[in-house]
């Protein structure tokens, strides 16, 4: 296993099986864009990635927005606009509460059809969670297979146990 350390904060390992991508390499699958910095790993045996971005709000946001308002902010905009009959069509899951090293996170699920670069439909499931340390909002993302889903789900859970933020 491999230790990062992530915006001069956050320190988190990299399980057995994933190795570091470019953000390029995540782009191109669909997963991992935004103007945010971006930290990527994968596993392609299991077909997971998993992302994670930072940004620092502005006064405002950083005083009056928590954790929870970003997951709704990040909810609400990544909800397509795409009609229900649609083979690509999402569905979402509430948002739940979690945590990160002892910070309150919010987290919530989007199931999905993807068209692979083979022409095969498989579903898909994004797991959001959003964490605020300091002032620092992070949000991970994590993309697998829905059939491979419970072996996916392990490594996951362990990038997440193993996040520590440096301390205020």
């Amino acid at each position: 296993m491999k230790n990062v350390v992530l915006n001069n904060n956050l320190n988190l390992t990299i399980p057995e099986g994933f190795t570091e991508i470019t953000a390029a390499e995540a782009q191109e699958m669909n997963v991992g864009t935004g103007p945010a910095p971006m930290w990527n790993i994968m596993n392609s045996e299991d077909h997971t990635v998993v992302t994670a971005s930072w940004f620092k709000g502005g006064w405002i946001m950083s005083h009056f927005y928590n954790a929870k308002d970003m997951a709704k902010t990040l909810l609400n905009k990544c909800k397509p606009n795409m009609k229900v009959e649609s083979p690509y069509a999402c569905t979402y899951s509430d948002i739940k509460e979690t945590s990160l090293d002892g910070n309150n996170a919010y987290a919530y699920t989007c199931s999905y059809r993807a068209l692979t670069k083979d022409a095969e439909m498989v579903d898909m499931v994004r797991e959001t969670v959003v964490v605020k340390a300091q002032d620092v909002f992070y949000v991970f993302q994590a993309v697998r297979r829905d059939t491979r889903n419970a072996m996916a789900e392990e490594s996951i859970l362990e990038v997440y146990d193993s996040v520590q933020f440096a301390a205020a």
